[in-house]
């Protein structure tokens, strides 16, 4: 990120850089009297007076500067600039006595800002002092349209908030207001662009829920819109609490972040296997091998590389580990290992005890989940209502990103809590989780989720079957959003399950061969039909499009068609934007399941051509061809076949359709699930959390409808919603359930286990034992989830037959 540049003149102050411009004046008394991008000079906020006023004694007063004049510090990744005497006035102009504000900025160059700021009453006379507002307009430019999102304080900082659903609310419309009385939103963002795109984003936050005196409920945040703008305003104290013997005094860190789809990106989409497997631990070689067949060139190691699955000191085996990744290497391969973002090692190493130990800087890289403020989340007395430490966050990224290396790998999965602050050091933000499977919707959600304008988006396919069809495809080839493909089984009969050989994982293998090509260039730029459409001129919202240009200009687009259906797309390439020149040579990359293949083409910039339902093809635009022939030809290679375990896994399929889909047909059928646990050394209030779950048993019907016929708990199935402590969990059984006396009709039913948090769905884990009596016999079997088999991550069927 290029560096800010300061430029102080007629009683204002710039700053600016490519990404964005930071304006202060006089009459702003030390808050930015402007914020926008600085590309089309995109305005998002504009003020003429400070953010900060109150009324004091029925008047109301605010901050001012005597003179523009704060102290200003530059360095290469930042400037700081301190406000150390503001003043409070009326709005005659008197001055307030004893009243001063201070305000310390950085401001980063790849626009995340902190302001550590300080308020003092330096009285201890009787006042009324009330309304004590901080607010701001944010205007949305005209011909936009945007989502926002706020955040809630969380109670707790123990490991379940990685699985919090309920103190944040995400992709929120434009328009659609929301406010807490007594309480406080430490975060608020949003995200807009033109029709579907939404390319930019801004956030704001503050680091402690607090008062002007103790009382911290004596507070209130709202976010209002009128027309294009919304009025965000933190009420830091709404009525007098003045305490006897003390002066007010307030003191916050603050801040901003502001971002924009990258252009500029050091490497291609990453090819992203990476292995979760909670029984064997590591992968073996020959799935290594394997890999490098498939052509892999990232390689993540889950939880289970380590020994203590909270904290990154101990692997399960040095000798092993080491080995799996000198075979990574050989084989061209870059190694990441799971880590937890407020791990020790993290937090007070950041890295340092995985880098050189395991890790080779500038090469391999660490994957980070809980990777959010607010898993740094802390109370004390000037933040008695919490105090979620964004500027600590931040410094770990910074620090991380020294670790790893420039060239090194860093990616980081959030949760719930997603904000672009500490992601400006991502190679990649790992989505794909929180949304419950929403980024197929369109592709604005897919953007919004997907954190399309805040770094290089990659995509956790883990939980949601949908997200590893053909489907996602397009979604992902049009945004330059690499999966991470998933070995190994996290949790049993369920959506975490996956195969052992990556042969068995296809889905993306047409998008893997066309990101292939431009292995080893770095320092890239992309455009897409998620950030500048009007380079493609697609036919349709149907069809999506995206442009890799290495430094020398070679041009690598891909085509995608968004529906099921084939069809002829077409696209107008503005040649003159993305710098082609029709002379060049250009090759037409056939990338389908079944294989790959190119011809060569004439050069134009019309393209038109015949593609499958959720398709993708791949147009190369290059100076030189015979350059290209070597890549050209490996493209063509034929996918890699591993017939031991692909028949295997075809035999298993076989058999598990047949026990749940074509049953005996018995006079009494009685089941039993359960959810089958393993030893692991999680923190209790996860694995609680995790499994802390309605499960209801349902007839489906051919018409897509189903009934509820019970709920399930661990004594049979009840009519009434079961208390926390009839739930199912790893360590209980139910007792042999008779499906005959719930199943009035004779023939077959179609059946289901729905796994129910909240208002919403979640991962089922069930599997379940069917048999003719109550007990074990001869004819009982087992019936479980299966990736291959179901769509819906909380749903099991199954189907009876009842003579």
């Amino acid at each position: 990120m290029d560096t800010i540049k300061v430029v102080n003149r007629n009683n204002s102050l710039i700053l600016s850089n490519k990404l964005f411009s930071i304006g202060f004046t006089k009459e702003s008394a030390g808050f930015p009297a402007s914020i926008s991008f600085n590309e089309k000079g995109e305005e998002i906020i504009k003020s003429s007076e400070p953010y900060i006023s109150a009324i004091l004694n029925k008047n109301k007063i605010i901050p001012f500067l005597e003179k523009l004049a704060p102290e200003i510090i530059t360095d290469k990744e930042k400037t700081e600039l301190t406000f150390n005497d503001i003043r409070w006035k009326y709005a005659d102009g008197k001055i307030v006595e004893g009243y001063r504000l201070a305000i310390a900025y950085e401001i980063y160059n790849d626009g995340a800002a902190f302001a550590k700021t300080f308020f003092f009453a330096e009285t201890l006379e009787k006042q009324k002092l009330e309304d004590f507002n901080f607010q701001f307009d944010v205007k949305i430019p005209s011909g936009n349209k945007a989502n926002w999102a706020y955040w809630k304080c969380p109670s707790s900082p123990d490991a379940s908030i990685i699985q919090d659903l309920s103190n944040f609310k995400r992709n929120i419309p434009e328009g659609e207001n929301s406010s807490v009385e007594k309480g406080f939103y430490p975060f608020v963002s949003f995200d807009y662009g033109k029709g579907a795109l939404r390319d930019k984003h801004i956030e704001f936050f503050f680091e402690s829920w607090n008062s002007l005196t103790p009382d911290y409920k004596n507070t209130s945040t709202s976010v209002k819109w009128a027309k294009e703008k919304a009025r965000v305003s933190w009420c830091f104290q709404k009525e007098s609490r003045q305490v006897e013997g003390r002066a007010f005094q307030w003191r916050n860190i603050w801040g901003w972040c502001i971002r924009k789809f990258p252009v500029k990106r050091k490497n291609p989409p990453f090819r992203a296997f990476h292995y979760l497997d909670k029984n064997q631990f590591y992968p073996t070689d020959k799935c290594i091998k394997q890999l490098a067949a498939e052509g892999t060139n990232l390689f993540i190691l889950h939880e289970n590389w380590s020994f203590d699955t909270k904290q990154g000191e101990f692997s399960r085996d040095d000798g092993r580990l080491r080995k799996v990744i000198k075979l990574c290497r050989k084989y061209k391969m870059r190694t990441m290992l799971y880590v937890r973002g407020n791990e020790d090692g993290m937090r007070f190493g950041h890295g340092t005890h995985l880098v050189p130990r395991f890790l080779k800087k500038d090469y391999d890289g660490i994957y980070m989940d809980y990777c959010a403020a607010p898993v740094f989340i802390s109370k004390d007395e000037y933040s008695p209502g919490g105090r979620i430490q964004f500027y600590e966050f931040d410094r770990l990224m910074r620090l991380c990103r020294k670790t790893v290396g420039d060239d090194g790998v860093l990616i980081g999965h959030a949760g719930p809590f997603f904000s672009a602050l500490g992601f400006t050091q991502l190679d990649a933000y790992l989505g794909g989780e929180q949304e419950k499977g929403a980024l197929l919707q369109n592709t604005s959600v897919h953007a919004y989720f997907s954190g399309l304008a805040i770094t290089q988006a990659s995509l956790w396919t883990a939980a949601f079957p949908t997200y590893r069809t053909k489907k996602m495809l397009p979604f992902m080839a049009s945004s330059f959003q690499f999966p991470f493909l998933h070995l190994g089984v996290q949790h049993a009969s369920s959506s975490l399950a996956h195969p052992q050989a990556p042969s068995l994982v296809t889905f993306a293998r047409p998008l893997w061969r066309l990101w292939e090509l431009f292995d080893g260039i770095k320092n890239i730029r992309t455009y897409s039909t998620q950030n500048r459409p009007e380079y493609f001129n697609a036919d349709s919202e149907s069809t999506g499009a995206s442009a890799m240009l290495a430094p020398d200009g070679d041009t690598l687009i891909i085509a995608a068609n968004y529906l099921d259906k084939a069809r002829k797309i077409k696209l107008n390439i503005d040649f003159t934007k993305l710098g082609i020149n029709g002379k060049w040579k250009s090759f037409k990359l056939n990338a389908e399941d079944a294989g790959c293949d190119y011809e060569k083409i004439k050069t134009s910039d019309s393209i038109s051509c015949d593609m499958s339902g959720y398709g993708i093809m791949g147009f190369l635009f290059v100076r030189d061809d015979k350059k290209w022939l070597k890549r050209l030809d490996k493209f063509m290679r034929p996918y890699p076949k591993f017939p031991e375990e692909e028949k295997e896994h075809r035999e298993m399929l076989s058999n598990l359709k047949k026990l749940r889909f074509g049953p005996p047909s018995w006079k009494k059928i009685y089941i039993k699930p359960e959810i089958k646990g393993s030893p692991d050394n999680f923190e209790d209030s996860l694995i609680y959390d995790l499994y802390n779950n309605v499960i209801e048993l349902r007839e489906l019907f051919d018409d897509g409808t189903h009934k509820r016929l019970a709920y399930l708990t661990p004594s049979g199935l009840k009519k009434e919603l079961p208390s926390k402590s009839e739930r199912l969990y790893p360590w209980s059984e139910t007792a042999w359930i008779p499906l005959h006396e719930f199943i009035r009709h004779k023939g077959p039913a179609k059946l289901a286990f729905a796994t129910r948090r909240g208002d919403g769905e979640f991962y089922s884990f069930l599997q379940a034992k069917v048999s003719d009596k109550a007990e074990i016999t001869e004819k009982t079997y087992e019936i479980s989830y299966n990736n291959d088999i179901d769509l819906d991550w909380s749903v099991l069927t199954f189907n009876i037959n009842l003579d």
